[in-house]
């Protein structure tokens, strides 16, 4: 939704096409300055084509007294104002064809600026009664235009020389008008379109019950672009109870604001991914985590308005969890199933053992490991493989005493010794492993 800036309508959506029947100089500006006011303010791109009885000159001054920093938009190319005759009667006829493409044109070149789209009012004033059968046909073509872009179109006409047919023709062609009676504006709006406006309230109303009671994630974003049209950010527009329980997010402190402002430290890829969804139309299922929010989430994502982007979630955390602790036991269960059917099988255990512990020392995720077989003859440990250690050092530790270290310890004892936190605490025999800047050690003897 987009704020027109008049209060008697409120918000409204792209696509919205009305009109405003005027008297005189004071009620077009009374209209037309804070709706252009709204739109320059939201980052809208706006053209103001004039006609009589106010000049291009005289709508800026009415501006630039509603806006002091006026002449800032206007030097950073934010809004045109231009008389009729450069826009409507260029070349000294009016094109129908000609204007509509003019406005995608001017559409195209905001949104590729970084404009959220077009914002546009046009004076009738100008028309011939020979041009007016032309002009209602121009006017029925800019609502099936509108209807579909980031458009929206405010038309202004004068009453007095409108007849009464023409003011038909007029509310035919716009979704409502605007005129001024003793007490203020009025809205009128055709029949028709009353009708569809309950539909779309009783819609509102499944859908907000719906909205509210399911248990998945649902969030409504718009996706934001840089000067280049690569997405660079996107806005929060809506979000629903669930998601708030999942994301630990309330909706108080995101709707309305960007999720570099939310989470300033969200990935990239999360921004990439949906800004593929908003500008292709193109739908997107993926699994991701946030570690903003230290959670894996299952996403759909889809387009359900032009550059924007709607997405439907679960907290897949704990499953993926669950799946990560399963493959974890399973490649346990086939290292343990490997090396004891490789021992089995060799009649020189201390041949494969190199090979069967790197396995272990990959699983396990260490940095280092010894294995020592006994010399029954000296009594002493001699180092039959190891890793992590340069062959100096090997050749230092090649022959451990029994009962010296953690490795001569654990094969006089026939038990399994863990010193966890060595660096931080004084465990018998662990010199040597702190110097290789280790803060763990822990010594299994195989056979006991």
């Amino acid at each position: 939704m987009r704020k027109t800036g008049i209060d008697i309508i409120g918000d409204a959506p792209w696509g919205t096409h009305f009109c405003q029947f005027y008297r005189a100089r004071r009620d077009l500006t009374s209209i037309l300055v804070p709706y252009f006011k709204a739109g320059l303010e939201n980052n809208e791109f706006c053209m103001w084509v004039t006609s009589a009885p106010l000049t291009d000159r005289q709508a800026k001054s009415s501006l630039r007294r509603a806006m002091p920093e006026f002449d800032d938009y206007v030097d950073r190319g934010q809004i045109e104002v231009l008389p009729y005759s450069e826009w409507y009667l260029k070349g000294g006829t009016f094109d129908m064809d000609r204007v509509l493409t003019g406005w995608l044109e001017k559409l195209e070149k905001a949104l590729a600026r970084g404009f959220e789209g077009l914002r546009l009012t046009g004076n009738t004033a100008w028309l011939e009664k020979g041009d007016w059968k032309d002009f209602t046909d121009y006017e029925e073509a800019v609502n099936s235009v509108i209807g579909k872009h980031r458009m929206m179109a405010l038309c202004t006409y004068s009453l007095d020389r409108c007849t009464g047919t023409e003011i038909l023709d007029v509310l035919r062609n716009h979704q409502f008008a605007l005129i001024r009676n003793e007490k203020g504006w009025d809205l009128i709006e055709a029949s028709s379109l009353k009708e569809a406006r309950e539909r779309v309230k009783q819609t509102e109303r499944r859908y907000q019950t719906l909205f509210n009671a399911m248990s998945e994630g649902f969030a409504v974003h718009e996706i934001i672009c840089d000067a280049q049209g690569k997405p660079c950010d996107y806005r929060f527009l809506e979000v629903n109870p669930a998601f708030e329980n999942l994301t630990g997010l309330k909706a108080e402190q995101v709707v309305g604001r960007t999720v570099r402002q939310v989470l300033p430290g969200i990935e990239p890829s999360w921004i990439e991914t949906y800004g593929k969804v908003a500008l292709s139309g193109q739908p997107a299922y993926f699994e991701q985590r946030t570690d903003s929010l230290q959670r894996d989430f299952g996403v759909i994502a889809y387009a359900p308005a032009d550059r924007h982007f709607a997405t439907l979630f679960l907290d897949v955390t704990d499953r993926r969890r669950r799946e990560a602790e399963l493959k974890k036991t399973n490649l346990r269960l086939d290292i343990l199933s490997e090396t004891a059917s490789q021992l089995l099988r060799t009649e020189s255990p201390e041949a494969v053992v190199e090979s069967l512990c790197r396995k272990v020392m990959e699983f396990m995720n260490c940095q280092v490991f010894f294995n020592y077989l006994v010399d029954e003859g000296k009594q002493q440990l001699h180092l039959n493989a190891y890793a992590g250690i340069p062959e100096d050092e090997a050749r230092r530790v090649e022959w451990l005493d029994l009962g010296a270290a953690v490795c001569g310890r654990a094969a006089v004892q026939g038990r399994s010794i863990v010193c966890a936190n060595i660096r931080e605490r004084s465990e018998p025999g662990t010199e040597r492993v702190k110097s290789y800047g280790l803060q763990a050690y822990a010594c299994h003897p195989l056979i006991s």
